[in-house]
């Protein structure tokens, strides 16, 4: 078993994550993580949700500093859709607003967040995504997403784990739910 951080090294975020053989891993460093992921695929199961990233539990299915831990694993979806680029909804507002917007966005505690309601935040974000990449409901997206998230008790949803995908003709589409 090889330590996962020397097969490709770990990819966003602090939690070890990587790709291989056109799979994505992510490591259960905490313990709970691959059973939740598993549990949120089970739910997406009895859903009507689709698009969504599922994964399975996988023992014993990396080494750190030559200790054998669970991960889970699910196909990666990039490999599904040869040519896509993927942009993070961080890196597609950072591509199209100003520093201080984005910075307002994200920081809890700013005067925009002192004055507007979750919808109220949400609703620029929304009208932002659409008018730049055709897509005619990012609002649906975004509020399953939060939906699934409550229903999971998921409190690690950030803008940097949902993406969107554009296909090699220049037209965008969601990206699978993942991350749960």
């Amino acid at each position: 078993m090889e330590d996962f951080f020397s097969a490709t090294g770990a990819l966003r975020g602090n939690q070890g994550k990587w790709i291989l053989n056109g799979a994505f891993y992510k490591a259960d460093e905490y313990g709970y993580e691959a059973a939740a992921e598993y549990l949120t695929t089970e739910i997406l199961r009895q859903s009507n949700m689709t698009d969504y990233a599922p994964y399975v539990i996988v023992p014993h299915g990396y080494s750190q500093a030559g200790i054998a831990k669970n991960c889970c694993m699910s196909p990666d979806f990039l490999a599904l859709n040869p040519g896509c680029r993927e942009l993070t909804l961080y890196e597609f507002l950072q591509s199209h607003l100003s520093e201080e917007q984005l910075e307002g966005l994200m920081e809890p505690h700013s005067k925009f967040h002192a004055r507007h309601s979750l919808a109220e935040t949400i609703a620029p974000v929304v009208e932002l995504v659409e008018s730049k990449t055709g897509l005619s409901d990012f609002g649906g997206y975004i509020t399953a997403i939060m939906e699934l998230d409550a229903l999971t008790r998921n409190d690690d949803r950030h803008i940097n784990n949902i993406s969107l995908l554009q296909l090699p003709n220049g037209l965008w589409k969601t990206a699978p739910v993942f991350d749960n």
